[in-house]
């Protein structure tokens, strides 16, 4: 997956944009006839859109990861070249990272069919990207192990002003101006990149997977998880890391670190005058 700018739509894209846009009023017309109780068969007509979705849409969404700089940032995420959404029911399907078992796994892995992508607005009304800013206390962990990434979100969510880099606000999950893309912001060899994603979220039994907020109307963690997972391939990419590297992302700060047994005679220093100038400090083990 490369980096590069988004590009303008031919007459191929536009016949796939007309085409997304009968999958999704067709999925709309089905699910409006389906109760939102938790049914096996109310599952099963859920999960056969999606593969209606992914089978027949072929729908091409250019570059959805972009360098962009700090002018350019605002203007980027409000082109309409850059969502793909339709002015009506359609709304964003990223074909770079899809709602499928690819985008779970970067290895072959059998199928399950608990697994059903969807969207906030599916789970709860009123749902939100953000409810009263980031909150360490936010954060709830998944089956995923990506924990050196969720507490290095915990330690700079400590740091609105860091954050607000990330997290671009004003971008509904429901409502008016809701095209179902979200972006979000890392720091990547030199550049701020812009990352976005459609978002569909992956559920058993409608709950959540993988991370999530402790306000269940809040969104953040699990799209921000989604999109750092991008960035790697897949959400299984995420499996194991360091904190330090997550925090250079969420920053674009520099990192340094230090193995014990080889640690200057003066460590405590160093960490008490990193410490002073506001630098985030994590340890671990093997």
């Amino acid at each position: 997956m490369g980096c590069g700018a988004s590009v303008d739509g031919d007459s191929d894209s536009q016949a796939s944009l007309e085409e997304w846009e009968k999958v999704q009023r067709r999925r709309t017309s089905v699910l409006s006839e389906v109760s939102d109780a938790d049914s096996d068969s109310s599952i099963g007509v859920r999960k056969n859109l999606q593969d209606i979705d992914m089978k027949t849409s072929g729908f091409q969404q250019g570059a959805s990861i972009a360098i962009v700089d700090d002018l350019a940032y605002h203007t980027a995420r409000d082109s309409s070249s850059m969502t793909n959404a339709s002015e009506d029911e359609g709304l964003f399907l990223d074909n770079d990272f899809p709602p499928s078992e690819t985008t779970l796994y970067h290895n072959r892995r059998a199928r399950d069919p608990q697994i059903i992508w969807l969207r906030p607005h599916e789970l709860t009304l009123r749902p939100e990207l953000l409810i009263d800013g980031v909150s360490r206390h936010d954060i709830v962990q998944g089956v995923l192990a990506d924990c050196w990434f969720l507490s290095s979100c915990a330690a700079v969510a400590q740091r609105p002003d860091l954050m607000e880099k990330v997290i671009p606000s004003n971008q509904p999950l429901s409502g008016e101006g809701y095209k179902g893309i979200v972006t979000f912001r890392f720091w990547r060899f030199g550049h701020w990149i812009t990352v976005y994603i459609d978002d569909l979220l992956p559920t058993k039994k409608r709950k959540l997977i993988f991370s999530r907020s402790s306000e269940p109307r809040e969104f953040w963690v699990s799209l921000l998880e989604k999109a750092y997972a991008k960035l790697h391939g897949s959400y299984e990419a995420l499996e194991g890391g360091h904190a330090m590297d997550a925090l250079v992302d969420l920053t674009g700060g520099l990192a340094e670190m230090y193995v014990l047994e080889t640690a200057p005679p003066h460590l405590y220093n160093y960490l008490l005058h990193a410490s002073s100038n506001g630098a985030f400090i994590t340890c671990s083990r093997k």
